[in-house]
């Protein structure tokens, strides 16, 4: 599976590709800090999954989805946040993710999430 990483703290988003990297067979086609980088490299690599963070300068992942999701229905989408709060999980599921994974993360919840994916 090709996936993005979108995320503003630097240290998160390349741990989590250092995860998916070592761990899995997967592959870290991008990685963007905030919505505006992430949409671009979307529609440049075009990938399998994108795990997104919620809250990010200049664009949000929710507003991310949203746009990418008018484009086309095919992108598939898993919400990272630090956010619990359920008005966030709710409005990532309208938006069609396909799962919400709150930070911090363990590697057994990334594993767990490709598992089901």
């Amino acid at each position: 599976m090709r996936i993005l990483v979108v995320e503003d703290e630097i240290r998160i988003r390349k741990g989590l590709t250092n995860l998916i990297e070592k761990h899995t067979e997967h592959t870290v086609v991008g990685q963007a800090s905030n919505g505006a980088e992430g949409k671009e490299m979307a529609l440049l690599y075009v990938p399998d999954l994108i795990i997104t963070d919620i809250r990010m300068p200049v664009m949000d992942g929710l507003e991310m989805m949203k746009q990418l999701k008018e484009l086309s229905d095919d992108w598939r989408f898993v919400i990272l946040s630090g956010y619990s709060e359920f008005e966030y999980a709710k409005k990532a599921l309208q938006y069609g993710a396909d799962d919400y994974l709150v930070k911090p993360l363990a590697p057994e919840d990334v594993m767990k999430l490709f598992d089901t994916i």
